[in-house]
């Protein structure tokens, strides 16, 4: 398996991702059709009202110490605990998945689809998921020694700074490494990345990589927490 990446479940791991894909499921969820489909107990004391509580005390602590934001410690560990809870405590979602969902022979693919649990099945290669679905092009450059600045746009608007609509910000999978090494042949070669919030922004990677490769690979995720399709792999030297 070497150091391709293990993905053991369907729920999201960056959190900017995991925020947004926790709003669509709950917002799907609550479909008054989806609920009775389901099967999902409501009112006092009920499960939903168990995982709505969940929801509402890991929302307050998120917007108190979002990732990209200068949260104490203190702040942060409550909005990872808040998290850990919301996820796999008493009443939490992979409770109401297992439960309620993934074995549910009325719950169709297509509702599993709209909910984040899984993802649809596109018989297309590369090359045409590429020409079909949006990707956000990557120009990376090195100006001072130790950072790299990556400029994100539109791959239809090559000289733009913007987002697509429904896209809510890009995700950037990278890897450090020797220049003189092949780049990497796809995300899963990648051991970081980050979520920037802006279409150009500037990555403080450390004196110690002056003269490494930095590459990856970049995608948007849209405001459900969806990903969409990997861009091109893209490089530079870091000075």
């Amino acid at each position: 398996m070497g150091n391709k990446k293990k993905y053991t479940d369907w729920v999201p791991h960056p959190m900017v991702q995991f925020d947004l894909w926790q709003s669509n499921f709950m917002t799907v969820l609550q479909i008054v059709a989806n609920l009775a489909l389901i099967g999902i107990p409501t009112g006092a004391n009920s499960q939903l009202a168990a995982l709505l509580a969940l929801q509402a005390t890991y929302a307050s602590a998120y917007a108190a110490a979002p990732p990209h934001g200068n949260a104490t410690k203190s702040a942060r560990k409550t909005r990872n605990d808040a998290r850990k809870a919301y996820i796999s405590g008493a009443g939490g979602i992979r409770k109401t998945v297992a439960e309620y969902i993934r074995n549910n022979s009325k719950v169709t693919n297509a509702l599993k689809i709209e909910l984040g649990l899984i993802v649809a099945t596109l018989a297309h290669t590369p090359s045409m998921l590429r020409a079909e679905v949006d990707y956000p092009n990557v120009q990376v450059k090195s100006n001072s020694p130790g950072t790299v600045t990556f400029t994100i746009h539109d791959k239809d608007s090559p000289k733009s700074t913007g987002k697509p609509a429904d896209i809510h910000h890009a995700l950037v999978e990278y890897i450090i490494q020797a220049a003189n090494l092949p780049l990497p042949a796809s995300p899963d070669a990648c051991t970081k990345h980050f979520e920037p919030q802006k279409m150009i922004t500037t990555l403080n990677v450390g004196m110690a990589s002056s003269g490494m490769r930095l590459c990856g690979f970049a995608c948007w995720v849209d405001n459900k927490g969806v990903l969409h399709y990997f861009g091109p792999v893209f490089s530079c030297i870091i000075t």
